[in-house]
């Protein structure tokens, strides 16, 4: 901490601001101990007084290079994890889809929730986690949940949780809470039973949830991106689906259009199996063995 000319506190903050991977170490005196918790607390990885001990100076060094290497094989598998579900990875030769992709990277730079309208097998959840890799969410989780998939009684249960004494054995964790941070991805959001739609318009509009069979709610960060194979606004207007649910889940609604009107992307696909290239009309074909 106490150097000449520019003091230890000044030489960190220089050293985070140009490499914050960079494990540092904060070597003070009892007098400077306040200084190294401020160090620490500003991202400093441990601090030392003196006179230090050197078998834990070891310990601590060894320590920040285990961390720094975890941290580095981390980020290793976040870049790989957006490059294989990016735009990039989308077959995108139509001007149709050229179009719908630049809608969706500016989609992906708000933090709205997205609706995707389209037909079942076009590669829907494709787009939607594009969207999510390519957020400020990416390091967050992305959890898909079909509501076509789920019986009616157990869709609600999935989605927010159950308490241990609402007929469950331990206290369960719904969706939304495993998507905090992240994005909770609702497949087929058009064959949501009425009183699931209420909570989950609930949900939207309060930021928390309550799980089944409890009265304290819990805060909650996700973004919501929805697919329906059917006009939700002509649904709603006739009281199959709520207008309000639909308004809160398609802030950007984004059409996704069929195979059958992207005669350019349909030669593409066969050339980027072979090269390996899971896009979007690949994962398009291949939907039914998913």
């Amino acid at each position: 901490i106490t150097l000449p000319g520019k003091d230890g506190a000044a030489v960190f903050s220089a050293i985070h601001q140009t490499r914050p991977e960079l494990p540092v170490v904060i070597l003070a005196e009892i007098e400077s101990i306040e200084s190294a918790l401020d160090c620490v607390k500003r991202g400093a990885f441990d601090f030392l007084i003196k006179p230090f001990d050197l078998e834990r100076l070891v310990i601590i060094v060894r320590n920040a290079l285990a961390i720094h290497e975890l941290k580095a094989r981390a980020q290793q598998l976040e870049d790989a994890l957006t490059e294989a579900h990016g735009f990039d990875q989308i077959v995108a030769r139509s001007s149709v889809m050229r179009t719908l992709v630049e809608q969706a990277r500016r989609t992906a730079m708000s933090d709205a929730n997205v609706l995707i309208v389209g037909e079942s097998g076009s590669g829907r959840e494709v787009l939607a986690r594009a969207i999510h890799f390519a957020s400020a969410r990416k390091k967050g989780p992305f959890v898909a949940i079909n509501c076509g998939a789920i019986p009616e009684t157990l869709l609600e249960s999935e989605l927010f949780g159950d308490e241990k004494d609402a007929g469950a054995s331990a206290r369960r964790v719904g969706c939304f809470a495993q998507a905090d941070g992240g994005t909770l991805f609702l497949d087929e959001i058009n064959k949501m039973q009425p009183d699931a739609q209420t909570r989950l318009l609930r949900a939207l509009e309060n930021c928390d949830i309550h799980r089944m069979g409890g009265n304290s709610a819990m805060k909650i960060n996700t973004r919501i991106i929805s697919t329906t194979s059917l006009d939700l606004q002509s649904r709603s207007q006739r009281a199959k689906f709520r207008a309000d649910l639909c308004y809160r889940l398609a802030m950007p609604i984004l059409q996704m259009p069929p195979l059958r009107e992207r005669h350019e992307d349909v030669g593409a696909m066969g050339d980027s199996c072979e090269k390996g290239v899971h896009g979007l009309g690949v994962r398009a074909f291949g939907r039914t063995q998913n």
